[in-house]
Parts: structure tokens; C-alpha cells; sequence
């Protein structure tokens, strides 16, 4: 694993952590952010590894499907749960329709901790 790709994933971490404290705060909608970006960081480490940096979300969300779901590589479900916690997090942060409540919170704390460590099992596998 890469410098880079270990402060990724180190960022990833400390999201995921403020993410659980204000989850168990009852700061669901807090808990949103940190919750998806825990996400997006790990799909930044994943693909530094290709050689591939991006500036808008959206195209590391393209990029993590085209290059490590899509294949096979990590589950597809990675991918949706990375579309929904963005979702949730535009909602929370903007004032959408439906701001995410306890139980999409819980499911995208849940999502990055499963992210994380196939990210770290994966990357830490690779030569």
C-alpha cells in the first residue's frame, strides 16, 4: 500500500469515527457527511492504485464502479451503497426533500465500515 493511499484510507477512518460519535449523539443528519465521505475516501485510495485521480465526485463514483465493481473486484453493492450515501449526504447538507433519518444513517455507517476494510484487505493483498 501506497503513502497516499494509507492517508486515504487513514482519512477514511477518522470520517467513519465523527460519523459514529454523532450517529450515537442522535446526530443523524450530522452523521450523513463523514458517513459518506468515510466512502469516498476509500474509493480515492482503491483508485490511486489504478493510476487514477479525480476532482468531482461524481467521477470517483464512475470510476470506482467502472474499475472495482463492475469487475467484480468488490461487491456491486459497494457501489449503490456509495450512491445512496451520497445521496443522503446532498439531503442532509442542502435541505432536501427527505433528509436521511436513523435508519439510512445506520446503513451507510454500516456500508463504510464493510468499504473500509474490503478496500484495506484488497489493497493491502496487492503486490
Amino acid at each position: 500500500m501506497t503513502f497516499d493511499q494509507a492517508a486515504l484510507l487513514r482519512r477514511a477512518a477518522s470520517a467513519l469515527k465523527s460519523a459514529q460519535l454523532l450517529f450515537a449523539a442522535g446526530q443523524f443528519e450530522d452523521a450523513a457527511s463523514p458517513s459518506y465521505y468515510a466512502m469516498f475516501s476509500t474509493a480515492q485510495a482503491l483508485l490511486v492504485h489504478k493510476g487514477l485521480t479525480f476532482k468531482r465526485h461524481g467521477a470517483v463514483v464512475s470510476a470506482f464502479a467502472e474499475h472495482f465493481t463492475n469487475p467484480g473486484v468488490l461487491p456491486r453493492e459497494m457501489h449503490r451503497a456509495l450512491i445512496d450515501a451520497q445521496v443522503d449526504r446532498l439531503n442532509a447538507d442542502y435541505g432536501g426533500d427527505q433528509p436521511p433519518d436513523r435508519a439510512a444513517v445506520a446503513r451507510d455507517i454500516a456500508a463504510a465500515e464493510r468499504m473500509i476494510a474490503a478496500a484495506r484487505a484488497w489493497l493491502e493483498a496487492q503486490p
